[in-house]
């Protein structure tokens, strides 16, 4: 093997034997790293053991490998760890041997990677976008040092440290600024795809406009995918939001003195926001491959997708089913392989329009491929066509047909699903006028919004 030091290896586990600062390099290497079998049990035992924070030293490490390797534990193995403090030259260089490990490390993945996409390659059979995506996916891996296994003292150290940064108001979730959804939902967490469904016209993309409004208006850099609105609807959409303009008249370019000095102001300051789109990318290997280059560069804390069943595939599917599902699945795996929270608007089926309670369920997905099982998050919006609609709550009976000659769109906000936290319902008012969401002020008078 060309790309192996062995000098290398032992003197990261001599300075980490030897000095506790060493030891703070622990999480930059993995135990596959390390091409001698017996260094890489050493070095297993010795991260396991600051993971708990315990001591780690000779004695200490020679017992926790006897615990991991019981009767495969040899006197050689514990002739290799003293040896490797003999050999060390200091332990000052610690960061400077874990640099050259990696670099070895790299190159053999990287050989392997390179074997393997040539094996692809040359078979005819293989789809040559499933090629090109796995070859993306383990260059990107190798780039970010990911490993396969990860101990469970890594995991609980990690989550302990997100726990930590939370507390300390560092890392917090991107809420969606709508009051009834943010009262029973966690928020938009890394790592997590949550699909909002609706029926055609009830608002879905002016309410992912808001979450990515708000969410830009606190600092997150938003990506936004239109596969439906073309620059100058979605422009309009914005503007109308913004400016309290109504919409209609921008889109009829029937606006007055006074409105378009707000369409001005609304532009120069919807303009500063870290919000970037596309409305041209149509496949779900294209948007992988530019959703990696922008999370990269740390231009992307937030994607959406407008809307899901919208997306294709380089790849042949038999039916639409088949080819749901893939997508929905990628965008699982592409929020958490790259950790950022994933929206992703879907259509919903006409199932609910035969039943007598009209608001919409799960099982309306199922026949949308496997999203209702990919999303961690499922939000619905329902727009309820009367008072005695079960989507209408109790309290807003008397005033529904108010709202609505008001030009208000009255909606039932459900969340039901959601993986780290509980389900909930609520209302809340939509004015297509400025395409904008407003809770319900029942303690006002009556039809006040």
């Amino acid at each position: 093997m060309p790309f192996y030091d062995l000098d290398a290896e032992m003197s990261v586990i001599g300075a980490m034997l030897q000095d506790p600062d060493a030891l703070k390099l622990c999480g930059t290497l993995s135990p596959d790293d390390f091409y001698n079998p017996q260094l890489r049990d050493i070095y297993r035992a010795v991260a396991a053991l600051h993971a708990r924070h315990d001591p780690v030293d000779l004695q200490t490490v020679d017992a926790q490998l006897t615990k991991d390797l019981g009767e495969h534990m040899t006197p050689d193995l514990t002739q290799l760890m003293v040896r490797t403090t003999q050999v060390t030259p200091t332990s000052a260089n610690a960061r400077a041997y874990v640099d050259i490990v990696k670099e070895q490390s790299d190159r053999r993945a990287l050989m392997r990677i390179g074997s393997e996409m040539q094996r692809m390659a040359q078979d005819r059979t293989a789809d040559i976008a499933v090629t090109m995506d796995d070859a993306r996916q383990a260059m990107r891996n190798l780039s970010r040092g990911v490993s396969d296994w990860v101990g469970v003292g890594g995991v609980l150290m990690d989550t302990y440290g997100a726990l930590e940064r939370r507390m300390a108001g560092q890392e917090q979730p991107i809420s969606s600024g709508i009051g009834p959804l943010d009262r029973v939902f966690y928020g938009f967490v890394p790592g997590e795809l949550t699909v909002v469904g609706a029926r055609p016209g009830v608002g879905k993309s002016a309410f992912a406009g808001s979450i990515a409004v708000n969410a830009a208006m606190h600092g997150a850099k938003v990506g936004i995918v239109s596969l439906e609105m073309s620059q100058i609807q979605y422009g309009q959409r914005l503007i109308a939001s913004s400016s309290l303009v109504d919409s209609a008249k921008i889109r009829a370019a029937n606006v007055e003195e006074p409105e378009l000095e707000r369409v001005v102001d609304a532009i120069a300051g919807l303009s500063s926001l870290p919000i970037e789109f596309m409305f041209k990318c149509r496949t779900i290997e294209r948007l992988s491959v530019a959703v990696q280059q922008r999370v990269d560069e740390r231009r992307l804390d937030l994607l959406i997708i407008d809307y899901l069943q919208l997306l294709r595939s380089e790849r042949k599917f038999k039916s639409d089913y088949e080819r749901v599902t893939h997508i929905s699945q990628a965008l699982k795996e592409m929020s958490a392989v790259l950790e950022i929270p994933i929206i992703a608007l879907a259509q919903l089926s006409r199932a609910n329009t035969a039943r007598a309670d009209k608001r919409p369920i799960l099982s309306d997905l199922r026949d949308s491929g496997s999203i209702e099982q990919d999303a961690d998050n499922v939000i619905f919006l329902h727009r309820p066509d009367s008072r005695n609609d079960m989507g209408v709550n109790d309290k807003d009976k008397n005033t529904f047909d108010g709202y609505v000659e008001r030009g208000y769109h009255y909606l039932h906000i459900s969340i039901e699903k959601q993986r780290q936290g509980q389900i909930g319902s609520g209302n809340l008012l939509f004015d297509p006028r400025y395409m904008r969401y407003t809770a319900i002020d029942r303690r006002a008078a009556q039809w006040a919004v």
